[in-house]
């Protein structure tokens, strides 16, 4: 009878300890998970993506039934062996309640196991979703919303950690007329093209976004002035070549607008400041790069030798490197400006 008592007594505390780890474990995480989905808006999804979210809700819901379930049989068979007389507790009184557990136990691991390979094939879908979601789905570059998570992002790190970084705009010249003349598949592959040369051309570290129709923007940390022109020139030239693979393909041109984050920029400011530079490089005549000084768009494609886009023009005097220094050259100018002011004339 003591050997009895002491199996139903075990047998009572692997129940009772199997339904709190059960309980605790699988209904607290996936019901708070549920929570927090129902609590999110998502009405900004795409409907394809709200129909995942909404079969994933369905379901964490018929899991969280399924363990209620659980719970009921588990306190059931505990509330048979409580209510059975210590005189009348047999060995088979005990097997019997301890199959119960174990049914019970293989009835719930089943359908864990069925949640699991449901949930792991949302999960599947949700990541393809969320990828379609954050990509252009020509170029399968970063879409416009990545590139303004990347530019606050690249900003926070240059107020916190003080790391500079360089913003630059593409623009394929004359896209309309290649539409218009050659057809909007024509149009298309040339985009295709375009994205392909500027990724592979693109700095270490960079993040290289489609932000709409025909243009493109690049994000990437800035070290030194002339090495980030020199790559800014190399991706345009890249970029400019993709055109050249194909008998079908038509001649293409990039023109490029870039600009430095400074102190007094915010994410609007920046983005100004390129596209200031990215219109004076189409008012010039197009398929060239400038440079927004924080002032005012600056010329350098010249400053590039016309066989190679990975090397600045051979005068390397310290005067002229001082005369095509825009910043330097910014720098006078304010200083003329204060001098004039005091009437002083240099």
């Amino acid at each position: 009878m003591a050997m009895a008592s002491l199996v139903a007594t075990l047998a009572m505390v692997a129940g009772i300890c199997i339904a709190g780890v059960v309980w605790r474990g699988f209904f607290s995480s996936f019901h708070h998970k549920k929570q927090r989905s129902e609590a999110a808006d998502n009405s900004h999804f795409p409907p394809t993506l709200q129909r995942l979210l909404k079969r994933l809700s369905g379901i964490v819901g018929t899991l969280k039934t399924h363990l209620q379930e659980h719970r009921s049989d588990l306190e059931e068979t505990m509330e048979e062996l409580g209510d059975l007389d210590a005189n009348n507790v047999t060995t088979e009184t005990v097997v019997a309640a301890l199959v119960t557990l174990a049914e019970t136990n293989r009835r719930l691991q089943d359908r864990l196991a069925l949640a699991e390979s449901q949930i792991a094939q949302q999960h599947q879908e949700l990541q393809a979703q969320w990828q379609e979601v954050r990509s252009d789905p020509l170029t399968g570059l970063p879409n416009r919303h990545v590139f303004d998570q990347e530019l606050f992002r690249f900003i926070r790190d240059f107020r916190n950690e003080h790391r500079p970084f360089a913003l630059a705009i593409f623009d394929v010249d004359h896209f309309k007329h290649i539409n218009d003349t050659y057809g909007h598949k024509t149009g298309d592959q040339v985009l295709v093209k375009v994205a392909a040369a500027l990724r592979a051309a693109a700095p270490a570290h960079s993040v290289l976004a489609r932000i709409g129709g025909e243009e493109f923007a690049l994000i990437w940390p800035h070290v030194q002035l002339s090495q980030t022109l020199e790559e800014v020139e190399r991706a345009r030239q890249a970029g400019r070549h993709a055109g050249e693979d194909g008998a079908n393909c038509p001649p293409v041109s990039l023109s490029c607008g870039v600009a430095i984050f400074l102190e007094t920029d915010n994410e609007n400011r920046v983005f100004e400041r390129a596209d200031e530079a990215l219109y004076a490089a189409k008012h010039a005549g197009r398929n060239c790069t400038f440079y927004h000084d924080g002032l005012h768009p600056v010329a350098w494609q010249s400053l590039f030798r016309p066989s190679t886009a990975s090397t600045i023009a051979e005068d390397a005097s310290d005067s002229a490197a001082w005369d095509r220094d825009p910043e330097a050259q910014s720098l006078v100018q304010v200083l003329r400006s204060k001098l004039a002011q005091l009437g002083v004339t240099v």
